[in-house]
């Protein structure tokens, strides 16, 4: 893989590739690191705490599917209301 130099300045070189960006610092400093772009929320570690999702009927082989009425995603096998767009062949 080869790097890409994105910026240099003095001691700091910034890398790119396409997984990641590094900073690489020559002289005795501590790196600082500034990550740029858009940010999400915080993440939940498990989807059943989060508090707009009903898994009361969770069973294998379930998707959410959002229930306007409930205003809640809810976990089901039936798809009675997904319209299915696949192209033309």
């Amino acid at each position: 893989m080869t790097d890409v130099i994105v910026t240099s300045n003095d001691s700091t070189i910034v890398l790119a590739d396409k997984q990641s960006n590094n900073v690489v610092v020559s002289a005795p400093v501590a790196p600082t690191v500034i990550v740029t772009g858009l940010m999400g929320p915080a993440a939940t570690a498990y989807v059943s705490n989060i508090s707009d999702i009903d898994l009361t009927q969770l069973t294998g082989g379930c998707t959410l599917v959002y229930n306007s009425t409930t205003q809640k995603w809810v976990a089901t096998t039936l798809l009675d209301q997904q319209i299915v767009e696949s192209g033309q062949f």
